[in-house]
């Protein structure tokens, strides 16, 4: 037989961070009680489950979880570790990794934060490249490049970002898609000079604002057109960004369909 054991660590200022991991299931079955923190899986292949917590600081309380293959050995010792992975400045992902701890090595990661999209674009006949990411418990965000642009020198850009709706943190999902359009536009009409948009009327739940201006994200000026709708309890924001408004206009038409009709579903994390 093999030990699988949930680990915990913690360590001091400036980090001022804790963290634990535990098993959710092993190959489908839910742990009997009192076996979430140790359990003995025979020898094989296995898939396990698992939820983690990393306070890293005030305010900041994260929840990975996800999905971990890996084969035992007869004999060995593994331990669960959720931990941030490092990484670009840009990127947050936090995970659940798999140790061996006899050899010291990791034998298994929760699903990449690579893959934690919030939706299935066409691209079309276009090479389009994931430039960056971000993941957290409740929301994940990535940019898509055109091939042969990078962030620094971009011209156009898709962004998809899907916001997990917590029942505990005010109205529905339809309700929290409407005070984020208002906040948006609150935040837009603050600028200086003030980014200028317009709502597209679509009559399908949908909300589609067309914009142009320094959103004060560090891009400059910049021309959007963003589609946010709610499936499945999460909410999602899909944007298409050009710098020139002749590109997006040119354009504009063409993403929206996309985005209306992308396949949305909240990842597997």
């Amino acid at each position: 037989m093999a030990v699988i054991r949930a680990g915990r660590g913690e360590s001091g200022s400036p980090a001022l961070q804790q963290s634990s991991a535990w098993i959710v299931s092993l190959d489908g079955r839910e742990p009997r009680d009192g076996d979430a923190g140790r359990i003995e899986v025979s020898p094989g292949e296995h898939e396990l489950r698992v939820e983690g917590r990393i306070v890293a600081g005030p305010g900041s309380d994260m929840h990975p979880r996800g999905t971990l293959r890996f084969t035992a050995v007869a004999g060995g010792t593994y331990e669960l570790l959720a931990v941030r992975f490092t990484g670009p400045p840009a990127h947050m992902p936090y995970g659940i990794l798999l140790m061996d701890v006899d050899r010291g090595v990791r034998v298994a990661t929760s699903e990449s934060p690579e893959r934690a999209i919030s939706a299935r674009i066409d691209f079309g006949d276009r090479a389009w490249h994931l430039a960056g990411w971000s993941r957290t418990e409740t929301v994940a965000l990535t940019t898509w490049l055109p091939d042969g642009q990078t962030l620094a020198d971009w011209q156009e850009l898709l962004e998809t970002q899907a916001f997990v709706h917590r029942p505990d943190l005010g109205p529905g999902p339809d309700g929290v898609l409407q005070d984020m359009v208002a906040g948006m536009v609150e935040q837009w009409s603050g600028r200086r000079p003030p980014v200028t948009w317009a709502e597209r009327p679509r009559g399908d739940g949908t909300r589609l604002l067309e914009w142009s201006g320094d959103k004060g994200d560090g891009r400059g000026l910049q021309h959007g057109v963003t589609l946010m709708r709610v499936q499945d309890g999460c909410i999602h924001q899909l944007a298409y960004v050009a710098r020139s408004p002749e590109v997006r206009d040119a354009n504009a038409d063409r993403w929206v369909a996309a985005f209306a009709a992308a396949p949305l579903s909240l990842p597997d994390w």
